[in-house]
């Protein structure tokens, strides 16, 4: 009889296994461990494979991939993490009707609003003898109720950060621009009013009819043309304003207020391309946007762009809001406050005038710039406010090369503003030399050797007599240093290159171009070596290069650090000593004799009160073109300030840079004075 019961009990047990009773069924853990991770994975075509038959007669396979894809690329998806939440310890799942709910915690990483929350219900159902998701839209976002509903992601702009001088002077940020446009019901005289203007824009008068020929136009429509600045607006108000049919409209955008010199440092924006929005585009930006082009706009375009802030919402068919997913706010760019002082900048501009080339003006012991001046300059709101592609081509395609930051990427020859560092050379590195020795030069042209067939190095004309440093400097003989090249070899002058940087990276807030010696070590070429003392020959040096140079000499040395940026550390050095103390000290004092001897070439650039000192020179650019240079500072002993002046074309060779070095001078010197007597009284 038990043998019986035992049979019938084996029986029972074999038809509930093979009818997949419960009591057998599978936990649902490992079906939702894997759709999690396949969630986590963007693996969308696979898992849907997953779903049970009730939620694939609901969502097609392409529907399910794309809405996912879709919505996780709408909302900037970094990174997905999703768990389930087992149930406790000793505790199984609640299942019923062959149906469970498991809860998950999740949280999604996007480059738009940070941290989104995904904690959410899987729902299982167990059918053909295994779990199946009984997929939800909720599980592709919490928020998404109803697959008809959408997800709306709206950007809200970052407000780019300022830039400022030194005294808090705007260089560029907000400011009031004026849209200039054409009501055509208003126009009278069609013709008259296009021209007129055309010419007061800087536009084609085709380019005024295209617009006014859109297909958007009606007659009592403000139709858009130009925006220009506050200033151009108030200069020619009257005469826009005169002409029937013109409207103008004022808004807030980013204006640039800094002079023109300053241009190429500060750069300009332009819209962002294809590729970059590839490489940005969890960063923010859009189609459309400005980005940095050029000098610190480009350099510093993270740090001024800021960060846009977002509304994620959920809106149904008819767009209401259903939900919102999560919002933040936009964060303002950070600000960059220069050394610059644009007073300063503003004087050098219109001791410059026209002329091309370059203004540096520095703090010896600190490297602090206070001045970049880049001649031509541009006005950085043709690219800000849009002006024609063909006037922006001229800019670009100028043979005066505006875009150029002259004072850090012109290689210029640096003439005789080279001979301190070949009288240094031969005080470090030539042991025969001695500066005090007279030397006898009698003719205004020098050849040293037959081979060298008609070349001669000439030299101005100055007393005549046998001259030592001191004489051969003030004087600027070019014969004198050419002939110390010359015995000396080149050796000594790469040495000193070396030490001063040439060659070499300069530390700098923007790049550099490198200066150079000679193509070739050693210089063989005796007439190549003996220019090169001279500071002709293939020396190519960028005015900063040259005027961070003077200021190691003019001080204790040492070569400092550039300085753009007010955050930047002050005084860090660069390269340590160029040069012993006595040498050192028996160069600033040539230096002075240079500028303050009444017989010296540089002492027109004499100011009383200033005790100046510092180097002129005049480089062959090519046949008919001179570079007129004169870098000076002032007290000549622990200078205060270091000014470069470098004249493109000059008329009046080195001359011409002294006159406009002493406008720059007197008149900062002056406003100091004022702005003493000022702190004074108060």
């Amino acid at each position: 009889m038990r043998k019986k019961i035992s049979i019938g009990l084996l029986m029972i047990l074999i038809i509930l296994l093979i009818s997949g009773c419960v009591f057998f069924r599978p936990d649902p853990d490992e079906t939702a461990q894997v759709f999690l991770r396949g969630l986590e994975n963007g693996q969308y075509e696979e898992i849907y494979q997953m779903l049970s038959s009730e939620a694939k007669a609901r969502v097609k396979k392409d529907f399910f991939v794309n809405r996912y894809r879709e919505t996780y690329e709408q909302l900037g998806k970094i990174e997905l993490k999703l768990e389930m939440v087992r149930p406790a310890d000793g505790q199984k799942w609640e299942i019923k009707d062959n149906r469970v709910e498991i809860p998950v915690k999740g949280k999604m990483l996007t480059w738009t609003v940070g941290e989104i929350n995904m904690d959410q219900i899987l729902h299982l159902v167990y059918e053909e003898k295994e779990w199946r998701i009984d997929w939800k839209s909720t599980n592709i976002l919490p928020q998404l109720s109803d697959l008809s509903y959408s997800l709306a992601v709206t950007r809200l702009p970052a407000e780019r950060g300022n830039i400022y001088d030194r005294n808090g002077e705007k260089l560029v940020g907000p400011g009031i621009i004026y849209r200039i446009g054409l009501v055509p019901g208003k126009m009278e005289n069609w013709d008259e009013a296009i021209n007129s203007l055309a010419k007061l824009l800087d536009m084609t008068p085709e380019r005024i009819e295209q617009a006014l020929q859109q297909k958007w136009v009606r007659p009592d429509l403000f139709v858009p043309l130009r925006s220009i600045t506050k200033d151009e607006w108030l200069t020619k108000k009257d005469k826009f304003l005169a002409i029937p049919g013109v409207l103008a409209s004022s808004y807030e955008g980013r204006v640039y207020f800094g002079p023109k010199s300053l241009a190429p440092t500060v750069g300009y924006l332009g819209e962002i391309n294809q590729k970059e929005l590839q490489d940005w585009a969890t960063e923010g930006y859009e189609l459309g946007d400005k980005v940095g082009r050029t000098g610190l706009e480009k350099k510093f375009e993270k740090f001024l762009a800021g960060k846009p802030g977002y509304m994620i919402r959920i809106l149904d068919k008819e767009g209401k809001e259903q939900a919102m997913v999560k919002f933040t706010r936009s964060q303002k760019g950070n600000d960059l406050i220069l050394t610059i002082d644009q007073r300063l900048q503003k004087i050098s501009e219109l001791a410059m005038g026209e002329r091309s080339g370059v203004v540096i003006a520095m703090v010896p012991e600190t490297g602090e710039i206070l001045a970049l001046g880049s001649f031509p300059g541009y006005d950085v709101n043709e690219f800000l406010l849009g002006k024609s592609s063909t006037h922006l081509s001229k800019i670009l395609n100028d043979p005066a090369k505006p875009l150029v930051n002259r004072p850090i990427q012109g290689r210029y020859i640096p003439g005789s503003t080279f001979k301190p560092l070949t009288a240094l050379a031969a005080l470090e590195f030539y042991p025969e030399y001695d500066p005090e020795k007279k030397v006898e030069i009698s003719e205004d042209t020098w050849r040293a050797e037959p081979g060298w067939g008609s070349y001669r190095v000439k030299r101005v004309s100055r007393p005549t007599g046998p001259v030592d440093l001191y004489g051969a400097m003030k004087w600027s003989d070019n014969i004198y240093f050419a002939q110390l090249a010359y015995r000396m070899g080149s050796e000594p002058l790469f040495k000193i290159a070396e030490r001063v940087g040439f060659g070499q990276k300069i530390p700098f807030t923007l790049d550099v171009a490198y200066s150079t010696l000679a193509s070739r070590k050693p210089i063989t070429n005796t007439i190549l070596l003996a220019d090169t003392g001279y500071g002709q020959g293939q020396i190519l040096m960028t005015p900063l290069h040259l005027a961070i140079i003077y200021s190691a000499i003019a001080t204790d040395g040492k070569l400092r650090k550039p300085v753009l940026l007010s955050i930047e550390e002050k005084a860090k050095v660069w390269k340590d000593t160029i040069a012993s103390s006595e040498n050192l000290t028996l160069l600033q004092d040539v230096l002075k004799v240079t500028v303050q001897d009444e017989t010296a070439l540089a002492h027109t650039a004499y100011i009383p009160g200033l005790n100046l000192a510092g180097k002129t020179g005049t480089a062959q650019l090519s046949e008919g073109r001179v570079m007129g240079w004169f870098v000076c500072y002032y007290p000549a002993s622990g200078p205060e300030f270091l000014l470069l002046v470098g004249i493109e074309d000059a008329n009046n060779g080195s001359q011409e840079a002294i006159e406009v070095a002493r406008q720059i001078l007197m008149e900062y010197y002056q406003n100091n004075l004022d702005n003493k007597q000022e702190s004074l009284n108060q």
